[in-house]
């Protein structure tokens, strides 16, 4: 039994983002995967971090730190127990939602983005953690960019299909304007 749970306690850690306690990439995948496998519907969220470059650069890598943990817990708030978010490498997070109706991404996008507006980009949070004021221009403030794609049941895909469709909006939100999300259709 003592065996069972240290290999257990390994699969965990293995499977969690070292910084931000989040799920990492290889986590999403599996379950991901058992999802679609099991004919579960749900929601899949890409979000890259807006600005983020600027901020690590500007204030350096323990700010940039603080910045990844505090985007993770104002994710995971959002979302609380209808689903997981993952730290997916970098300044790039997933959310996967189980049946929730197609527009759940939308509220969840979003609720980030009005908290992000009350919480004027983290600036008051980065002020605190700093102990001074900064000065950081609007062109420059934190936010994030969301694709959002959604698998309907009794469609198949993947794994990779459903990233790659979340990416695919993803991408052209960063194209066009940042601070945004899109659907995937």
């Amino acid at each position: 039994e003592q065996k069972t749970r240290e290999i257990s306690d390994m699969k965990n850690k293995s499977c969690q983002d070292a910084l931000t306690g989040l799920w990492n990439r290889a986590y999403t995948e599996e379950v991901v995967d058992g999802m679609i496998s099991q004919g579960v519907k749900g929601t899949l969220m890409m979000i890259d971090l807006d600005n983020f470059k600027y901020c690590n650069d500007t204030f350096g890598h323990d700010i940039g730190d603080f910045v990844l943990k505090t985007f993770s817990k104002l994710f995971t708030d959002i979302i609380g127990k209808s689903g997981y978010v993952v730290r997916y490498g970098g300044d790039e997070f997933v959310i996967v939602v189980e049946n929730i109706n197609r527009y759940y991404g939308e509220e969840v996008a979003e609720a980030i983005f009005e908290e992000l507006k009350e919480d004027d980009s983290f600036k008051n949070l980065i002020e605190e953690k700093l102990g001074r004021q900064v000065d950081i221009p609007d062109k420059s403030k934190l936010s994030c960019s969301i694709g959002i794609a959604v698998k309907q049941s009794g469609k198949v895909e993947t794994i990779s299909e459903l990233l790659k469709h979340a990416d695919e909006a993803l991408y052209d939100v960063k194209k066009s304007s940042k601070h945004d999300y899109k659907i995937w259709s």
